[in-house]
């Protein structure tokens, strides 16, 4: 996972397991770490997730585990990590079997298990 903007806060909140988050990102098919010129095959905005619950691709769960509320970071997986074998289609992109894959994240908030 590569930081490509630091959080703004002074004190910046940090995911924890069943932690729901609000993130935006963009999937791109992506051969090595920080290659960010690959086909575009996912967008989302104000997208919510919650932290251990499998709504998203491992890899990019796990990229986001280490994140901090404000932070936007790239996450490169592996392809095992992300489809795999599979071949998977949104809207006119293909993402071949066996892709890796970059998502540019941004964190946007942290919302705790407790306030859920």
């Amino acid at each position: 996972m590569q930081t490509i903007q630091p959080s703004s806060d002074s004190d910046p909140v940090a995911v924890q397991a069943q932690d729901a988050v609000v993130v935006d990102f963009v999937g791109r098919i992506a051969e090595h770490p920080g290659e960010t010129g690959g086909d575009v095959f996912q967008v989302a905005e104000d997208c919510i997730l919650v932290v251990g619950e499998r709504d998203v691709l491992p890899g990019l769960e796990m990229g986001i585990r280490f994140m901090k509320q404000g932070e936007r970071s790239l996450v490169w997986s592996n392809s095992k990590y992300a489809y795999g074998p599979g071949q998977r289609e949104y809207e006119n992109v293909i993402v071949p079997p066996n892709s890796n894959v970059c998502y540019e994240v941004t964190l946007k908030r942290v919302i705790s298990g407790a306030e859920l």
